[in-house]
Protein backbone atom coordinates (compact mmCIF):
# COMPACT_ATOMS: atom_id res chain seq x y z
CA UNK A 1 0.00 0.00 0.00
CA UNK A 2 1.45 3.34 -1.01
CA UNK A 3 1.04 6.26 1.37
CA UNK A 4 0.73 9.61 -0.35
CA UNK A 5 2.94 12.25 1.16
CA UNK A 6 1.04 15.37 2.05
CA UNK A 7 3.40 18.03 3.34
CA UNK A 8 1.67 20.39 5.74
CA UNK A 9 2.68 24.00 6.09
CA UNK A 10 2.45 26.48 8.94
CA UNK A 11 4.06 29.83 9.72
CA UNK A 12 7.24 28.25 11.11
CA UNK A 13 7.90 25.67 8.38
CA UNK A 14 6.67 22.45 6.85
CA UNK A 15 6.24 18.96 8.24
CA UNK A 16 5.11 15.42 7.43
CA UNK A 17 5.01 13.44 10.67
CA UNK A 18 3.79 9.89 11.00
CA UNK A 19 3.99 7.15 13.59
CA UNK A 20 3.91 3.40 13.01
CA UNK A 21 2.83 1.71 16.23
CA UNK A 22 2.67 -2.06 16.72
CA UNK A 23 1.64 -3.64 19.97
CA UNK A 24 0.51 -7.04 21.18
CA UNK A 25 -1.02 -8.64 24.27
CA UNK A 26 1.24 -10.40 26.74
CA UNK A 27 2.72 -13.55 25.19
CA UNK A 28 0.96 -12.64 21.90
CA UNK A 29 -2.16 -14.50 22.93
CA UNK A 30 -4.94 -14.31 20.33
CA UNK A 31 -7.44 -12.35 22.44
CA UNK A 32 -8.23 -9.47 20.04
CA UNK A 33 -11.17 -10.94 18.16
CA UNK A 34 -14.90 -10.37 17.81
CA UNK A 35 -16.39 -7.73 20.10
CA UNK A 36 -13.02 -6.99 21.72
CA UNK A 37 -11.48 -6.09 18.34
CA UNK A 38 -14.48 -3.94 17.40
CA UNK A 39 -14.36 -2.06 20.72
CA UNK A 40 -10.59 -1.59 20.51
CA UNK A 41 -10.88 -0.14 17.01
CA UNK A 42 -13.68 2.16 18.18
CA UNK A 43 -11.57 3.42 21.10
CA UNK A 44 -8.50 4.02 18.91
CA UNK A 45 -10.55 5.95 16.34
CA UNK A 46 -12.22 7.99 19.09
CA UNK A 47 -8.86 8.95 20.61
CA UNK A 48 -7.44 9.83 17.19
CA UNK A 49 -10.40 12.14 16.54
CA UNK A 50 -9.92 13.81 19.94
CA UNK A 51 -6.24 14.43 19.20
CA UNK A 52 -6.72 15.45 15.56
CA UNK A 53 -4.69 12.54 14.19
CA UNK A 54 -5.30 11.08 10.74
CA UNK A 55 -5.41 7.28 10.81
CA UNK A 56 -3.74 6.01 7.65
CA UNK A 57 -3.83 2.29 8.50
CA UNK A 58 -5.42 0.46 11.42
CA UNK A 59 -5.38 -3.33 11.54
CA UNK A 60 -6.58 -5.23 14.59
CA UNK A 61 -5.47 -8.86 14.32
CA UNK A 62 -6.08 -11.62 16.89
CA UNK A 63 -2.60 -11.32 18.38
CA UNK A 64 -1.41 -7.79 17.53
CA UNK A 65 -2.39 -4.31 16.30
CA UNK A 66 -0.82 -2.19 13.55
CA UNK A 67 -1.51 1.53 13.59
CA UNK A 68 -0.05 4.21 11.32
CA UNK A 69 -1.11 7.79 12.07
CA UNK A 70 -0.24 11.24 10.76
CA UNK A 71 -0.17 14.07 13.29
CA UNK A 72 0.77 17.69 13.87
CA UNK A 73 4.00 18.66 15.64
Amino acid sequence: MAVTRKVRRFSGGVYDLGLHVVWCPKYRRPVLGGRVAARLEELIRQKADERGWEIVVLEVMPDHVHLFVKHDP
